[in-house]
């Protein structure tokens, strides 16, 4: 492909389009950051993303809300908030019952 470029006007304004590196050059690569090269709040903000994230899995959110968004998007009641909220109420519900259970058996 040919392309005008003013940093090639002795050349008559054509530049060749450059081509992929081969892949038996190497290229060079950005290393990884250092962790004492990290900032303090960098490293405490990633300490509380996963702690979110293990309660969310200890308590399987994701799986009941996408749950209940399919539940949602098959029966597309007239009241999708009221619909949500009864089938959160419904897991609070089933979840006191097994912590309950759970309780009493052990």
């Amino acid at each position: 492909m040919v392309k005008p470029n003013s940093e090639n006007s002795a050349h008559r304004g054509v530049r060749f389009a450059e081509s992929p590196t081969p892949s038996h050059i190497a290229t060079p690569t950005t290393a990884a950051p250092v962790a004492s090269a990290v900032a303090p709040s960098t490293l405490a903000s990633a300490a509380v993303d996963a702690a979110r994230a293990q309660y969310l899995d200890k308590h399987h959110v994701y799986a009941m809300i996408d749950a209940a968004l399919q539940s949602l998007l098959a029966t597309r009641p007239e009241d999708p908030y009221a619909a949500l909220a009864a089938c959160f109420a419904k897991q609070s519900e089933s979840n006191a019952l097994t912590s309950t259970g759970a309780a009493a058996t052990s």
